[in-house]
Parts: C-alpha cells; sequence; structure tokens
C-alpha cells in the first residue's frame, strides 16, 4: 500500500483498501493486524476507510490482513502522517515602502497549514528585495520608487497531492517627502 499523507479536517469517504490486495476469491475481509490509523479514521471488514483526520503531525503505520473466502490472508503495511492543509488568511496589504529606509515584512503571517516554503515572481516586487524562501520574509532598503497592483507570494506544501496557495497584493514604494520649508 503506497504511504498516505493525510490533511487533517479533510473527510476520506469510503477508500477502497482492497486495490492492494490481490488475494482471489471473494468475499474477502479485512482487519487491523497491528498498528491503528490516524485519530478519527477507521476501516471495516469490506476495507473502506472512513473519517476524518482530527490531529495535525501525527505518523504511524497499520499492517492490514486480508483474508479471502477460502481463507487465504495477505497483510500489507501502510504508512501514514497527517498534516494542516494549506490556507489564505489574507488579505495581503498595500505593502508600504520608503526610498532610502529599511523594509522587512513577514508574509508568512498570511498563510496557515504546513508550509514547506514560499516562491514569489521577482518581476512583480521592488528591486533588490531579499526573500527568505523558508520563513516567507521579506527584507531590503528600496533604491528607487517602485508600484505595481499584481505582486505575488506562495506559499507550497509538499505532502500529496502537493498543494501551492498563492494571493495577489500591491506594492508602493515611495521616494520621501520633504516639507516645503526644505526646498528654501
Amino acid at each position: 500500500v503506497p504511504d498516505q499523507d493525510w490533511p487533517i479536517d479533510q473527510a476520506i469517504a469510503q477508500f477502497p483498501i482492497g486495490q492492494f490486495f490481490l488475494t482471489g476469491s471473494f468475499p474477502r475481509t479485512y482487519t487491523i493486524e497491528s498498528g491503528a490509523f490516524p485519530t478519527g479514521i477507521t476501516m471495516n471488514t469490506a476495507g473502506q476507510i472512513n473519517g476524518t483526520p482530527t490531529v495535525e503531525g501525527e505518523t504511524g503505520s497499520v499492517v492490514i490482513r486480508c483474508t479471502n473466502s477460502a481463507g487465504f490472508a495477505l497483510t500489507n503495511e501502510w504508512n501514514w502522517l497527517t498534516w494542516e492543509a494549506l490556507a489564505f488568511i489574507g488579505p495581503i496589504p498595500t505593502q508600504e515602502a520608503t526610498v532610502g529606509v529599511e523594509f522587512t515584512h513577514d508574509f508568512s503571517q498570511y498563510f496557515t497549514g504546513t508550509v514547506s516554503g514560499y516562491v514569489i515572481n521577482v518581476a512583480s516586487w521592488p528591486p533588490d528585495t531579499v526573500f527568505d524562501t523558508n520563513t516567507g520574509i521579506a527584507t531590503f532598503t528600496p533604491t528607487v520608487e517602485f508600484t505595481t497592483s499584481n505582486a505575488v507570494v506562495v506559499a507550497e506544501s509538499d505532502y500529496t497531492p502537493s498543494f501551492v496557495i498563492s494571493n495577489n497584493f500591491a506594492w508602493d514604494v515611495t521616494a520621501v517627502s520633504l516639507p516645503a520649508f526644505y526646498a528654501l
């Protein structure tokens, strides 16, 4: 049985474990020989897995025994883990910066779930932006004015199936405005 990565709070309905056992005759009966499924998941004797994983970060394995009508049995081990699916909790506000003034912002605050990394579209971000793809933190000191309404930040998850969530926002980098009396 292939290893399974299950997002928490997402229902699994009648996942047929029987497809991984070639025991010949029917009917077949399925039992757990050792181990267990994640909290919230069960398997019936027909080999259907149902439920909703409820605890993030659980890992383990289960050995399932399939017995056919002739009494022949096979076992198969199944490793699994649970994780929190990605979600966007924006909106991301317009990012305002000033030329010559250091700017730091943590974009990870707009995403929840098990994030494996972040990606940006460099062309839509101010020049000289240093973006940490592990933490989602952008740091730079703007050297030129820059405005766009289509900047993108993407959060990725390495779990199967992989998930990607992105969101657009605006940048507004302006020059320092001096009061009129400095112009004299």
